[in-house]
């Protein structure tokens, strides 16, 4: 995950372009979930199928995503967001 503090204005040491780089940059709080060495080129594919999914850290997320889009959600500066006191997620790709 990235965060993008608020009052950066997206500028933060390792910063890699995320989808949180334009609320950032508005000086609006944000948050980028990433996923690295993700292979995309067997989606939909023969190759694409259950036994290949790696279960181990499918089992890892299920316990930690919970817990940390709760977290997410409950920040105070969520309220300052474009339009203040709706609680949700925008995706910008």
């Amino acid at each position: 995950a990235s965060l993008a503090t608020h009052g950066s204005g997206g500028k933060a040491p390792n910063h890699f372009c995320n989808s949180c780089d334009a609320a950032a940059i508005a000086d609006l709080p944000a948050v980028s979930l990433s996923t690295l060495e993700d292979n995309r080129a067997l989606w939909s594919t023969p190759a694409d199928t259950l036994d290949q999914v790696d279960t181990v850290t499918l089992r890892a997320l299920e316990g930690f995503l919970p817990a940390l889009f709760t977290r997410f959600c409950s920040h105070p500066q969520l309220a300052q967001a474009c339009e203040g006191g709706i609680r949700g997620f925008a995706s910008l790709n």
